[in-house]
């Protein structure tokens, strides 16, 4: 036999042995909720003057250092309070033809802060609040371990693939034999603020109940998704 019909041959039975591996494929899912142990908050002081940025500037500086100290006095860390560079740019507005109109100096500062005791979070809100910060844009409960949380969820994910796995094979009369493929994974965290409803004292003089509504954040999931491969036997 010559080489040629030698090499034919082995690659006609490399075809035969793919041809006849059984592969089942699935998805997996897994979830995993926790309590935040600390909360991300991003707020913003903004002034705008028509004719002198100083004024602004003066005004965006009084109002984030009042805001600052409020956080301080609550007990957030120095290290927790962040902010990016004083930005100072031309405002504009339009007229009723369209036309672009220099209406002063918009002069900006956005404050980052990290509170790791979550049960501060209504008092911080309200010393922003009280402080007349310009916008509270970013609140997002977290947690520290997410890490820890991630290999939870991917592990949960890949114990379900493998039991939708058995359940569809089964389904067939066939088993599952050893992996063939891992294929993409992703997680993802996800957050929300939960409402809860704190009832107030009665108010005496009406007779009327007082009813308070204050926010708490609510748990963050983790979730994560994988596809996996299966030989059958």
């Amino acid at each position: 036999m010559n080489k040629v019909a030698a090499l034919i041959i082995l690659s006609m039975l490399g075809s035969f042995s793919i041809a006849e591996e059984r592969i089942i494929a699935v998805e997996g899912s897994g979830v995993v909720e926790a309590v935040p142990d600390l909360i991300r908050i991003g707020y913003n002081v903004f002034s705008l003057s028509k004719n002198d940025p100083s004024e602004a500037k003066a005004k965006v500086d009084e109002i984030s250092s009042l805001s600052v100290q409020s956080l301080l006095k609550l007990g957030i860390a120095e290290k927790d309070i962040t902010s990016s560079s004083l930005n100072i740019e031309t405002a504009e507005d339009y007229n009723d033809n369209g036309n672009a109109l220099i209406i002063g100096h918009l002069v900006r500062r956005n404050i980052d802060i990290v509170i790791r005791d979550v049960s501060l979070y209504g008092e911080v809100i309200q010393a922003l609040v009280d402080s007349h910060v310009s916008e509270i844009d970013s609140i997002k409960p977290d947690v520290s371990n997410y890490e820890e949380l991630k290999r939870e969820a991917l592990a949960n994910a890949a114990q379900s693939a493998k039991s939708n796995a058995e359940f569809l094979a089964k389904q067939f009369g066939a088993e599952l034999d050893k992996v063939h493929q891992i294929g993409k994974q992703n997680t993802r965290r996800q957050y929300s603020l939960e409402e809860i409803v704190v009832t107030g004292s009665k108010r005496r003089a009406s007779n009327i109940k007082s009813t308070q509504y204050e926010f708490k954040p609510g748990n963050v999931k983790v979730s994560s998704e994988i596809y996996v491969e299966f030989q059958l036997k």
